[in-house]
């Protein structure tokens, strides 16, 4: 699920990645999911706890296209097999 928060650019995003840490299986560590936005064009990016839950900032121009970028950044940069949302609120 992606909420944008800002309507200034670059706009402020959070998104709720679904299946990341849940009950000791699909690990990912909070500091490579972090880097791996950072590479694709992602700024300003938090982590909470280990949930999968992350805000960032993103000059890109709909949640569409964010979702699109961060199943790749899951898939490409850290081996995430899983879709990492089940729906999103458009923007």
């Amino acid at each position: 699920m992606i909420k944008e928060l800002t309507t200034q650019s670059p706009k402020t995003f959070i998104a709720f990645l679904r299946g990341i840490n849940v009950g000791g299986k699909n690990k990912i560590a909070m500091a490579d999911l972090r880097d791996s936005f950072e590479i694709w064009g992602f700024s300003n990016i938090a982590t909470f706890l280990a949930s999968g839950n992350i805000c960032f900032d993103s000059s890109l121009k709909s949640a569409e296209e964010i979702m699109q970028t961060i199943e790749k950044v899951l898939k490409n940069h850290l081996d995430w097999k899983y879709r990492p949302w089940r729906d999103h609120w458009k923007t």
